[in-house]
């Protein structure tokens, strides 16, 4: 589930008084999801980060080979991270700048 879902079912679990029963995961790694995982008692464990800001290089070096007919992959990936509690900072050291 994406961390707008993830969040909302950690926030279901904390009004059921259930939140130290769950552990949540999502995709996306969204500045909510890193704040959540920053708090010592949460309940996000990990959310994975695609970091989209970076497909631009790629997909244009991509096109260029297209255009100019020279061999191409038959596929292209892109690398992902999974984000914690422990590594957030490390990834994200720059969230406090949003604030």
């Amino acid at each position: 589930m994406n961390d707008t879902v993830a969040l909302a079912a950690l926030q279901a679990f904390r009004e059921f008084g259930l939140e130290e029963e769950c552990a949540v995961a999502g995709q996306d790694a969204s500045f909510q999801a890193r704040n959540e995982m920053r708090r010592t008692v949460g309940r996000l464990i990990c959310s994975t980060a695609y970091f989209p800001e970076n497909y631009g290089n790629c997909l244009v070096e991509l096109a260029l080979h297209v255009l100019n007919r020279k061999p191409i992959t038959p596929a292209v990936f892109t690398e992902h991270q999974l984000v914690t509690p422990e590594n957030v900072d490390k990834i994200y050291p720059n969230d406090s700048w949003e604030n």
